[in-house]
């Protein structure tokens, strides 16, 4: 909350990063919080780093690189590097070509693969192209509010239509 630097008290993701950092995001957008271990809290605006257009952080994630993934609600994905640099996933930068703004969530795969779940399909990113699925492909709801790799592979869909496997 406000004693630790936060705008106000609400926390709406908390996210452990592999070198055991702690993440959060505040309520409405207003904060992403990291604690570094061993270190203090640095606090980010999130209008600053992410822009007016964001309503709130939906998630984080870390990919093969240890670059922590935020998604956002109102302006798509962003990227923090071990460095501590900030940078959008831009429409046009390799590989990119979603017009992707509205994200429910963010999760990495154990092969690398990048998911977002969005609110009409879930999509993932290999690193060279990006694959929708929705209700034709099999999950049981439209919006994807989560996704979770079990230990044998299996990917789990948490969706307004209940809970879909994908083996």
């Amino acid at each position: 909350g406000p004693e630790l630097g936060m705008v106000n008290e609400v926390v709406r993701k908390v996210f452990v990063d592999s070198a055991g950092g702690i993440w959060v995001s505040g309520n409405e957008g207003d904060t992403v919080g990291h604690l570094p271990p061993g270190g203090k809290w640095t606090w980010y605006s999130a209008y600053l780093i992410f822009g007016a257009n964001v309503d709130y952080i939906t998630d984080f994630a870390e990919d093969k690189n240890g670059d922590v993934l935020v998604s956002t609600y109102g302006d798509g994905l962003y990227r923090h590097t071990p460095r501590g640099e900030w940078s959008r996933i831009h429409l046009g930068d390799p590989g990119i070509n979603f017009p992707i703004s509205n994200i429910l969530c963010v999760t990495v795969a154990p092969n690398g693969d990048i998911w977002l779940g969005l609110k009409d399909r879930a999509v993932r990113f290999d690193g060279k192209i990006w694959q929708g699925f929705s209700i034709k492909e099999g999950l049981s709801g439209l919006a994807v509010y989560d996704i979770y790799f079990a230990p044998d592979g299996a990917a789990w869909f948490a969706t307004d239509g209940g809970i879909t496997r994908f083996a």
